[in-house]
């Protein structure tokens, strides 16, 4: 039975406990506190806030893969309601961006994370109500930054590069991302991340919710709650 629970917000505020190390050559909570640098010209998270009492709809697709008997690896694409229409969304780290988690469990737990900040993906969107259809394509190869320290809360910028690719697709409907019961899609994505090949191939959902600020920390809270749903609709 799934127990929704929002104990890994606590979290976001406290150092990471030890993790195991990742397979496949995985670099596994690495980033340090003073992080390798994104390239010029890449964004990276900004720490300002959004004036309180603002309005945020995000949509995100996301997609899932068991790693191990208890574990998942997590991909997910955020986009900002005032991008969503269908055409070619580009990825900015602000409004739009790329994530990935590494081995994640039912506790948020994870042993290695990334971001894009740059890139274009074509999605189709029909509203963001629960039961709108919706579609997402990407044929260009993103390039991933370390997000480790970022989604752990102990950094406001992104590491050195993790990984390259997200190509890949979903068709499917929206689905209530907070709820006990999302609906799947279908489609998949595929990375290579520190020279492994990943797939997140196994279930894929979307959907849309509201938030009051879409500063980095609430952007990253909400990833990692939606990675538990993801973990946890596996379980059932």
């Amino acid at each position: 039975m799934r127990a929704r629970s929002y104990g890994f917000l606590v979290a976001l505020g406290v150092a990471a406990a030890s993790a195991a190390a990742c397979g496949g050559g995985v670099t596994t909570g690495g980033a340090t506190s003073s992080p390798t640098p994104t390239p010029s010209g890449t964004n990276t998270p900004s720490a300002s806030p959004t004036p309180t009492g603002a309005q945020h709809t995000t949509c995100s697709f996301l997609w899932a893969a068991l790693a191990s008997a208890s574990t998942y690896n997590i991909y997910e694409v955020d986009i900002d309601s005032t991008l969503w229409a269908t055409g070619t969304v580009t990825l900015d780290g602000q409004k739009a961006a790329a994530l990935y988690l590494l081995n994640a469990d039912q506790s948020n737990n994870f042993t290695a994370a990334g971001m894009a900040t740059a890139g274009t993906v074509s999605i189709t969107a029909n509203g963001t109500t629960v039961g709108s259809q919706a579609s997402f394509n990407d044929t260009a190869t993103l390039t991933y930054f370390d997000a480790y320290a970022a989604l752990k809360g102990t950094s406001s910028v992104l590491g050195p590069q993790t990984g390259t690719g997200g190509t890949g697709s979903f068709s499917g409907q929206l689905s209530d991302l907070s709820g006990t019961s999302p609906t799947p899609g279908t489609g998949a994505i595929a990375a290579t991340i520190a020279g492994s090949a990943i797939n997140f191939n196994t279930v894929a959902l979307a959907g849309c919710q509201t938030s009051t600020s879409f500063a980095p920390q609430d952007r990253y809270a909400r990833f990692l709650e939606n990675a538990r749903v993801a973990v946890e609709f596996f379980g059932n």
